[in-house]
Order: structure tokens, then sequence, then C-alpha cells
């Protein structure tokens, strides 16, 4: 008889590069912590920074079709080329510390019991040390 429930939470965010730059891709990792496998797992995930805005295509917002993930299993989520949604100006403003860089990481799916779960991860870049610090996980 199943007892335990999949348990699909962020593991790790990667940064391709030492300094941020136009080259720079990040990644978040999911992982299935739990016994069972999740299915129907739907994977987002946004950068948000000040100008934002004035950037025509929003390459910043990643979304991945529905999956199944076995246990112990992980999924990435892998955002483009930092180029192709900021500004170099950007990039330097938020390697010297002048502008924050938000990243939100966002799964729902279901367990093997058809219960609904979600999990929400927020992290800021912290310039002084090159990698992004979660500050917020959410997860029922």
């Amino acid at each position: 008889m199943l007892t335990e429930r999949a348990d699909v939470l962020p593991d790790r965010i990667g940064v391709s590069t030492a300094i941020l730059s136009a080259d720079t891709v990040i990644k978040i990792e999911f992982k299935n912590f739990g016994d069972t496998r999740a299915k129907d797992l739907q994977l987002a995930a946004d950068l948000e920074f000040a100008d934002r805005p004035q950037i025509a295509d929003p390459a910043g917002n990643v979304h991945i079709p529905p999956i199944v993930l076995a246990p112990a299993a992980s999924q990435f989520v892998t955002f483009h080329r930092l180029d192709t949604c900021m500004t170099k100006a950007t990039c330097d403003e938020i390697n010297a510390g002048k502008q924050q860089l938000k990243m939100i990481g966002t799964c729902r799916y279901f367990d093997v019991f058809g219960a609904e779960h979600h999990t929400r991860i927020e992290a800021i870049y912290m310039a002084d040390r090159r990698m992004f610090q979660i500050t917020k996980n959410e997860a029922d």
C-alpha cells in the first residue's frame, strides 16, 4: 500500500558565468524528494528586474509543458541567455549591487493519490557572492 507522496522542491539555482553578462544562463533545478512520482508536473520561472518592462521580448519567462517526474529525479528550468531579456547596462548594475535581480519559480503537480500540490520559490541574486539566495520557499 502506498503511503508516501511526491514532494517536488527546488534543489539548486545555477548561474553559468562567474559574473552576470550577456552569455549568462540561469537555471533552477526542481527535484522530487518523495518516494512516488509527481504527475502532470508543470514548471514555470521568471526573472524580475527594474528596467524589464522596457525590453520588448519577455524572454525572462520560461514554462515547461506537463511531465511526470519519478522519485529522486530532477527537472531543470533553464532561462535564455541574459542578453535576450536585459541590457549590458542592467547586467553591470546588478553586478555592482545597484539593481536587484529576482528569480521566481513555481511548480504544480498531482501525487499518486490525485491530490494537487504547489511549490513557489523566490531568490535574489547576491552580487557580492555571485549566487542566488533563496528568500522564500513555500510548499504544501
